[in-house]
């Protein structure tokens, strides 16, 4: 059990309920998994770009990413159905908290252009993404590797009844959100 996971499950779960005036525990919000894709133009000229990618997420994650492949023909992109267009990943249980505990406690600090991201009145996930992938410390190592490697979004789904609901979860795990 990582020690995000376990500051989430006892000590967050109830500040939580206080602050959210909660009436059990099976109303508070909950992280359900982390989603990252990647896409690129690159790719579709090239498919030996699409092997950075997937090693990238691979080392992020411990997961093995899943191919993106066009559903539909556009001929303004020049894309044919069927294509390669990059790759995602879903990151659940065990996993995802030590993805979450790696992105709290190194990547984010590391990025300053990354201030606050806003959570809509809409939506309950959290959505950003990272022009540069060097900031995670798996890939600092291979340098060479990933150094043009570009575009990362990542994807915090939530179950929440509400955004603001959410936004005390995410804020409470170090996540950088404010409520819009």
């Amino acid at each position: 059990m990582s020690c995000l996971h376990y500051s989430s499950s006892y000590i967050l779960s109830r500040d939580l309920i206080i602050k959210l005036s909660l009436s059990n525990i099976y109303e508070l919000p909950q992280i359900q998994r982390v989603s990252l894709a990647t896409t690129s133009r690159y790719v579709l000229s090239d498919r030996k770009q699409l092997l950075p990618r997937s090693l990238a997420f691979y080392l992020m994650t411990g997961q093995k990413p899943q191919i993106i492949r066009a559903k539909k023909s556009v001929a303004s992109f020049k894309l044919k159905a069927g294509n390669l267009l990059g790759c995602q990943v879903s990151v659940l249980g065990n996993s995802m908290w030590n993805f979450l505990e790696n992105l709290t406690q190194v990547v984010l600090p590391k990025s300053k252009n990354l201030r606050r991201v806003k959570v809509g009145h809409e939506s309950v996930d959290l959505q950003f993404g990272f022009k540069n992938f060097l900031f995670f410390p798996e890939l600092e190592k291979k340098y060479e590797l990933f150094d043009f490697l570009s575009g990362c979004d990542i994807i915090i789904h939530v179950r929440s009844k509400s955004s603001k609901e959410s936004v005390c979860l995410l804020s409470g795990l170090q996540i950088p959100c404010i409520h819009v």
